[in-house]
């Protein structure tokens, strides 16, 4: 399936199989899925790909599209929630995300057992809406 569109003026810095990393500059990170199956590795790449982002465009935002994003697996749910959004914070003082929901039920249950094991604090904000997923993280 290919990815669906980005904001017009998103450039792309990381690509595999199953997404991509982009930015909005000035604004927010963008993290797309292909809707292909994905491995652990290709996540968490594709994760660790937007932490770094984050940090060299100094940036604390991130804009994650899952309208195409496939189930996650329980040790990659435990690995975002304890391992990469600490590190996030930490790092690059992540502090804002807006999700554009999967149409997946799988996916949205995934997500909301990342979010529940969160101990870090972060605004997390669901949409089904890219626009205006957009639009609320610019106001941020």
């Amino acid at each position: 399936m290919p990815i669906q569109s980005a904001p017009s003026t998103t450039s792309v810095h990381f690509r595999n199989a199953a997404g991509f990393v982009g930015a909005e500059p000035g604004a927010y990170v963008y993290l797309a899925w292909t809707g292909e199956a994905m491995s652990s590795a290709d996540m968490r790449a594709l994760y660790n790909e937007a932490l770094q982002a984050l940090k060299q465009l100094r940036l604390t935002k991130i804009l994650s599209d899952h309208r195409q994003m496939p189930p996650i697996l329980p040790i990659d749910q435990q690995w975002l929630a304890q391992d990469w959004v600490p590190r996030a914070i930490g790092e690059a003082s992540y502090e804002c995300c807006a999700v554009v929901q999967s149409q997946n039920v799988f996916n949205r249950l995934g997500t909301a057992q990342v979010i529940m094991q969160l101990t870090a604090p972060l605004v997390i904000k669901y949409f089904d809406d890219l626009a205006a997923a957009a639009a609320w993280l610019q106001r941020q």
